[in-house]
């Protein structure tokens, strides 16, 4: 199945799922309170919930040398993204720069991206994936964090106390520690990582709801900041990871490469949404950030993947 179906599907599922929210807000089942609560649950829940998933089914110690280096190779795309977006992205007056970076910075690389890689790439795309999405994980909750909450701080014990950290943590210990957890425990872990893409996806429904998309769709910033996340970003990780010739690191270096461009070219996170709405923030420029993406990436997507796979296969 070519990438461009896969994309059109995954964009059709979080569109409806976006109307579903929208639904349940125009008629008053869900209001901006209760989607806060939801925004906290998931949070709090379900992201340490979704990093056991990852670590328990998709780590393999036969995999662990792959996994190093795109664990490496999604830390080198975190690192460059903080500088290019500091660069790029200029600082306002009313700190709304701080979530244009974080929405260019972070990408869809689950709900979006692991669909793609594993057309691409077979069964071990939920191997790269994993390992994008490990080290995505670390950046949400330490420098990511520190952007959502801008001038307020962020302390060492709330970076440590994160949710996704401690889930990442607990995880890690299970898997190096070689406890195998019960079948019910595990199963309950599925339902509730289950919940990673459709709750975060019906409450950014929430506030689209109210969205001023004449206001959304003729401001600049965000058009850049979208920009900046599906083709600047993108573009300049191919460049880098040619120059640092990672295809050549180790056998399948090529297909590492291709998986961590895949993964970082997506939409911005649903939690571009999510931590303005948990931690304080512009929600509606968070949701406009992710409605726009969504639409430019069916374009940006496949071209990005195809010149990737022209460089690094």
């Amino acid at each position: 199945m070519s990438i461009g179906i896969i994309l059109a599907k995954q964009v059709a599922v979080i569109t409806l799922l976006m109307a579903v929210g929208i639904f349940a807000k125009k008629r008053g089942i869900l209001n901006l309170a209760a989607a806060k609560n939801i925004s906290d649950f998931v949070l709090i829940v379900i992201t340490p919930m979704l990093m056991l998933q990852i670590i328990l089914e998709d780590f393999a110690v036969e995999k662990f040398r792959e996994l190093g280096i795109g664990m490496v190779v999604a830390a080198i795309f975190h690192l460059m993204a903080i500088g290019v977006t500091k660069l790029l992205i200029r600082p306002d007056p009313s700190g709304i720069h701080n979530l244009e970076r974080f929405g260019a910075i972070c990408s869809n690389a689950g709900f979006m991206g692991l669909p793609l890689m594993v057309a691409v790439l077979g069964p071990e795309g939920r191997v790269h994936s994993a390992a994008f999405l490990t080290v995505m994980t670390v950046y949400f909750w330490t420098h990511g964090l520190m952007l959502i909450k801008g001038d307020k701080g962020v302390s060492a014990k709330e970076i440590l106390t994160a949710p996704g950290i401690v889930g990442l943590a607990a995880g890690l210990a299970i898997f190096f520690l070689g406890i195998r957890l019960p079948e019910p425990a595990m199963h309950t872990i599925d339902y509730l990582a289950s919940m990673n893409t459709p709750l975060p996806t019906i409450i950014t429904g929430v506030f689209v709801a109210d969205l001023d998309f004449k206001k959304a769709f003729t401001n600049l910033r965000a058009y850049w900041a979208v920009a900046v996340r599906l083709l600047v970003l993108p573009c300049v990780f191919i460049l880098l990871l040619w120059l640092l010739r990672v295809p050549y690191w180790l056998p399948g270096g090529g297909t590492i490469a291709l998986a961590a461009v895949i993964s970082c070219c997506c939409t911005c996170a649903a939690n571009t949404v999510m931590m303005p709405v948990s931690y304080g923030g512009d929600v509606q420029h968070g949701a406009s950030l992710v409605v726009m993406s969504m639409l430019g990436s069916l374009v940006t997507i496949p071209l990005v993947a195809t010149v990737a796979e022209m460089v690094f296969l």
